[in-house]
């Protein structure tokens, strides 16, 4: 009797320490998604959010392929430039409709090859050329974007099994019997990974994942297997920004790996009264 009866109080112990534990837990993760609902990124290997804040900044960009066996392929003699890159340093220029982009080196000389110059060229001309419905639907798309990230950190919650593995470290997985809602890319019922996060402000400092399944994303298809991180770095405005993305998937029929880095850096204010905004603007609050 008194076995049973301790062992009980075992089991008990351990129920209640496990449900204290998921409760945490789960409050840590609430307060992760409703700080990074607000946030102009960062879930997707696109990195689509860095189009809307209002900062000039570098990125330098390596691309590196190589076959399922693991032998390099060099860029092919004599190919169009915009495709056959390793390595690129761009500087970015927020404008209202998009950006300039300025080709500072391209794998390791400068200046720039006449395509990617001609390129940029073609991309100021076109903005120059928008007409008011182009305008219109340019915002459109920034609304069902800041929408489809909402929509992730909405769901983030619910949609995985959440670890604690560290400090300030979370592993999370699909839910069994999640089942993404219509409309949505699917991509929670396709990751699994860890983050880390700010304890004092609940900031993703770091975040990586792989796909179990393949994936359609608005900008980018992502393969089974497919392995995402972004690491990033507080800014002057106390917030966390970007320090380097890094993608790894297959691509083409020939199965062939590609890893991309994206570094970032020297954010800078473009206009003296410019502010970057880590909350949607007023006009699209009405939208939640």
């Amino acid at each position: 009797m008194r076995s049973a009866i301790t062992g009980l109080l075992i089991f008990t112990a351990v129920f209640c320490g496990l449900s204290a534990q998921d409760s945490s837990v789960a409050s840590v993760v609430a307060r992760i998604a409703a700080v990074e609902r607000q946030l102009p990124w960062l879930w997707s290997p696109a990195a689509e959010g860095l189009s809307d804040i209002p900062y000039t900044y570098e990125v330098r960009m390596a691309r590196r392929l190589r076959t399922r066996s693991g032998k390099e392929i060099p860029p092919v003699p004599g190919a169009d430039a915009l495709s056959s890159w390793r390595a690129l340093h761009l500087e970015r220029i927020p404008l209202d409709f998009g950006a300039h982009f300025r080709c500072l080196s391209q794998d390791g000389a400068s200046p720039c090859s006449s395509e990617w110059v001609q390129e940029f060229q073609r991309q100021a001309k076109s903005r120059d050329a928008l007409t008011p419905e182009d305008r219109a639907r340019i915002e459109r798309t920034r609304q069902e974007r800041r929408l489809r990230r909402r929509d992730f950190w909405d769901r983030f919650p619910a949609a995985f099994r959440f670890e604690s593995v560290g400090v300030n470290q979370l592993r999370f997985s699909p839910l069994p019997g999640y089942k993404a809602p219509p409309g949505s890319t699917g991509i929670q019922a396709a990751i699994a990974g860890r983050l880390s996060f700010d304890p004092s402000t609940y900031e993703i400092t770091r975040l990586e994942y792989d796909l179990l399944r393949d994936a359609d994303e608005p900008f980018l298809r992502l393969p089974k297997g497919a392995h995402f991180k972004v690491a990033l770095s507080r800014s002057t405005d106390q917030h966390y920004l970007p320090l380097s993305i890094f993608v790894r998937r297959e691509r083409g029929k020939a199965r062939d790996i590609e890893e991309r880095t994206d570094e970032f850096s020297n954010f800078r204010r473009f206009e003296s009264e410019s502010k970057l905004q880590f909350a949607d603007p007023p006009a699209y609050s009405q939208l939640r």
